[in-house]
């Protein structure tokens, strides 16, 4: 179903969509598991084109750098911090009363895991850490650079990831060459209509200076 210069999709409704798109769609379902199908959780897929906005009251100079938001991680901080004093004060209660040994062990594995957990969907995690450059040349993107000459479109994709992540969003990025990279937005507070215009006012610029 395609909507105002872009496409608008459910995962159910991809027969009039472009080929690398279905796949990609296709990929993405194998992925879901029987819980996400009785929710009904399938991802959804916006062209940055079709929810761009414009950007008028946006500095936007030779080029946009966005970066993950500062506030999640000084949340995560100040969550990781008590339960760090909590695991450090349960390992040294384990080493001294080896009577209470069981259910000692049991707190600090628990705490073990909760640490691990939050640590695993945070900015700990270097797949959720990096900078989106964006210019008139191209997307960079850790160190890989995708010219918008090699780009045939940008999506964003909305995808419910359970208690942990809630509502995510990944930017997709479709190559001439048939491959699509995808990048995880779980710690960037920056709204995905922001990202979508920020995208399409430096690919309009392309080419000129």
């Amino acid at each position: 179903m395609e909507v105002s210069g872009g496409f608008f999709v459910f995962l159910r409704n991809i027969s009039n969509i472009p080929m690398t798109l279905r796949d990609f769609l296709n990929s993405e379902e194998l992925k879901m598991n029987w819980l996400d199908k009785l929710n009904k959780s399938y991802p959804v897929v916006y062209s940055t084109e079709s929810i761009s906005r414009n950007l008028k009251y946006m500095r936007l100079g030779k080029e946009k750098n966005i970066r993950p938001s500062r506030f999640r991680r000084a949340y995560i901080i100040v969550v990781l911090l008590p339960v760090a004093y909590v695991w450090v004060w349960l390992l040294k209660l384990l080493l001294e009363y080896h009577d209470l040994f069981p259910i000692l062990l049991g707190a600090f594995l628990f705490i073990t895991f909760m640490i691990w957990f939050v640590s695993r969907h945070s900015f700990l995690n270097r797949k959720y850490v990096y900078t989106i450059r964006i210019n008139s040349e191209a997307i960079c993107i850790r160190h890989h650079t995708f010219y918008w000459t090699d780009i045939t479109e940008t999506y964003i994709m909305n995808k419910y990831e359970g208690r942990s992540k809630g509502d995510n969003s990944y930017l997709l990025i479709f190559k001439k060459d048939g491959t699509v990279e995808k990048f995880d937005l779980h710690m960037f507070s920056f709204s995905d209509i922001k990202l979508a215009g920020v995208i399409e006012h430096y690919k309009a610029l392309q080419g000129l200076k």
